[in-house]
This record gives structure tokens, sequence and C-alpha cells, in this order.
């Protein structure tokens, strides 16, 4: 991974307001760029209908979480 001084971010997490840098690995949506560490708050946050929806979709799109079983 490149240094993160030698590159200027290219925009912001929406969910977090932090940097995001070129190659970082995000997660593009409509409203713009989410960290993959903040993808559960944006899943829960927007498409919550139960209480394992943020854990179900990440499982079946393979992103490693923290809580995963």
């Amino acid at each position: 991974m490149f240094d993160k001084q030698d590159a200027a971010p290219v925009c912001e997490c929406i969910m977090c307001g932090g940097e995001i840098y070129p190659g970082e690995i995000v997660w593009d949506t409509d409203e713009g760029a989410v960290h993959m560490d903040c993808c559960r708050a944006y899943i829960n946050e927007h498409y919550m209908y139960s209480d394992s929806a943020a854990e179900d979709l990440m499982r079946l799109l393979r992103v490693p979480t923290r809580n995963a079983t």
C-alpha cells in the first residue's frame, strides 16, 4: 500500500466523513463512497429490515466482518 502522505484524498466517506485515498477499497453507493469499515453502519441506516440484515448482506457479498460467525 502507498503512503497516504504522498497522495491527496479523492473524496470523503459519506458515513464517517473520513478521507478516502486512491487505491482504498470502498463501497460505491448512489450517495457516495463508503469505507469498508463503515459498510455495516450504512446498511443499518439505509436497509435495516431485521436485526441481522447488515450481517446477512455483508456475508452474502463476502465482505469480511469482525462479528461474523
